[in-house]
């Protein structure tokens, strides 16, 4: 019987510390990706009043001078391709960033939605 019980102790010690390290890992994934500048921030929410855009996040690419050289955004109403252009010539009117180095995605849809 103390063969057994030390055993379980064993096993249930490696799949607490298995447990742990996949929290750490996928934890510390999460926590390293930046936090949106101040001007994202802004960029996204002047975006998401755009008809049809939904929620928007912004990444700016910038160049060493601090100029924007590139714009990802990502919205939920994306999808639709008149929603896509209203975004891209947004953006390109408030930072004047070339139409081709602004890239318009769709946000994968939530689960449950």
């Amino acid at each position: 019987m103390l063969r057994g019980a030390r055993g379980l102790e064993w096993t249930l010690l490696a799949i607490g510390v298995v447990l742990a390290l996949l929290l750490l890992l996928r934890g510390g994934g999460e926590a390293s990706a930046p936090a949106p500048t101040a001007l994202e921030e802004r960029l996204a929410a002047t975006l998401s009043a755009v008809q049809g855009a939904g929620d928007v996040r912004v990444f700016v690419s910038e160049e060493e001078g601090g100029g924007p050289r590139g714009v990802l955004v990502v919205a939920q109403g994306a999808g639709d391709l008149r929603v896509q252009l209203a975004l891209q010539q947004a953006v390109h009117a408030i930072l004047q960033v070339e139409l081709n180095n602004i890239e318009v995605l769709a946000m994968e849809a939530e689960e449950g939605i």
